[in-house]
């Protein structure tokens, strides 16, 4: 599956799926080898089933890859390079490898303490993270939904393909029990 992907020129393209399946070999968005491209994958209460997602990668481009309620299961490699994923109550699976180039951006919505359902989540092997993660927690009275913490996360792997596939897990996600007042900084300097 191709979407807003060239070889040369330009290419844009935008992929909306609500409900229901998607099953494809690998999913390729927003990528060029010279010219721009830009791809948008947007899933709301569906499921994705793919081997690899190659997003957002060579000069020029960008790819934004929304999950809303919906639960995306990749075989091998999840790589986005400059863009967005939005996780807002869905589960990303990843077999192998889930990489976030330092021109991506990963915005996880919490709502509740329901793993994938209350909050978005990332089941991988190993994770390599570079870029931005930016949280939001949404108590249902707000209209808007803006980040309410953002992070840049300095490359580094994360994972060992001896460790269970968990990189953002029940307990993991800044500890979701013991979410902080939204008024106290997630992070203090010293």
């Amino acid at each position: 599956l191709s979407i807003g992907t060239s070889n040369a020129g330009q290419a844009t393209g935008a992929m909306s799926i609500g409900g229901g399946n998607l099953f494809v070999g690998n999913v390729l968005l927003g990528n060029t080898t010279t010219g721009s491209a830009e791809g948008i994958l947007q899933l709301q209460t569906a499921s994705l089933l793919a081997d690899n997602v190659v997003a957002g990668a060579g000069p020029g481009r960008r790819a934004d890859v929304s999950l809303r309620n919906s639960t995306a299961s990749i075989f091998d490699r999840f790589t986005l390079t400059n863009g967005e994923l939005l996780l807002d109550d869905s589960l990303l699976s990843v077999g192998n490898e889930f990489a976030l180039g330092a021109d991506a951006t990963l915005k996880i919505d919490i709502e509740g303490l329901l793993r994938g359902f209350q909050y978005g989540a990332i089941d991988a092997r190993s994770a390599l993270l570079d870029g931005v993660l930016a949280v939001h927690f949404f108590d249902g009275a707000e209209a808007h939904r803006e980040a309410d913490a953002m992070v840049h996360v300095p490359s580094r792997l994360l994972g060992d393909a001896k460790c269970p596939r968990q990189l953002i897990g029940a307990d993991a996600v800044l500890a979701v029990g013991d979410l902080p007042d939204r008024d106290e900084p997630l992070v203090e300097r010293q």
